[in-house]
């Protein structure tokens, strides 16, 4: 689950649930941000818009403190927002805006022109990895492109993931064609499941939890539970 919530049981008991939040410092603009992080489940999203020292206008995203994040809500000027964030020299960096959010991947959105344009469709784009978790990776795919998520055995005979963009018509042959498609020991690896999904993000718990096609036998892969 990509967001935070609050589940209540006759007034008692609450069970946060993190989310995902964009994290990059120092970018030109929020939509520029390519990886995202799960965020303890006492955190929020935010957005930080600031002047550094050169005059350069640049953004910081990542996870804050809803004791933090409430505290930004009530503040009445600059220097009460220097002193919530902690900053070191305030000499050298102008606060222009900060704020929090409460859902996933929502702090691309925050202090920044609304006439600002949205990214194409991000996807989570990572090459041959073990762990789903560990991909923080957010790439704009292309104009008639998909997400896109595969398993298979590396050249040292690992299970691995990869995730990334790709081509609409693939993903539907490859869909359609299922376990007609031509496979095996090819290019150092062979592949065991491939799979394609349309909605932002929605590769990242891997390609057994999306369309997919299963290629050879393997043992099951646990998708890991990175929001």
């Amino acid at each position: 689950m990509s967001g935070l919530s609050l589940v209540a049981t006759f007034g008692i008991h609450l069970l946060l649930i993190a989310f995902m939040c964009y994290s990059c410092n120092g970018v030109a603009s929020p939509v520029d941000c390519e990886r995202a992080i799960n965020c303890p489940a006492d955190e929020h999203c935010f957005t930080d818009k600031y002047l550094n020292a050169n005059g350069h206008m640049l953004y910081n995203l990542g996870c804050k403190s809803d004791r933090i994040c409430k505290l930004l809500s009530t503040l009445g000027g600059k220097r009460d927002l220097e002193e919530v964030l902690g900053v070191k020299d305030k000499r050298s960096v102008i606060h222009l805006c900060t704020k929090c959010c409460d859902k996933g991947y929502c702090n691309n959105a925050l202090c920044t022109d609304s006439t600002t344009p949205a990214p194409n469709m991000q996807c989570y784009k990572c090459d041959d990895i073990e762990d789903l978790a560990a991909c923080e990776t957010l790439v704009a795919c292309p104009e008639y492109n998909e997400c896109f998520a595969d398993i298979f055995y590396n050249d040292r005979g690992d299970i691995r993931h990869k995730l990334g963009c790709r081509e609409k018509q693939r993903c539907r042959q490859f869909l359609a064609l299922g376990a007609h498609v031509p496979h095996g020991k090819r290019q150092g690896f062979a592949q065991l499941c491939g799979g394609c999904c349309d909605s932002p993000f929605c590769n990242i718990k891997g390609c057994e939890t999306i369309d997919h096609v299963t290629l050879g036998h393997h043992a099951s892969v646990s998708p890991s539970s990175s929001g």
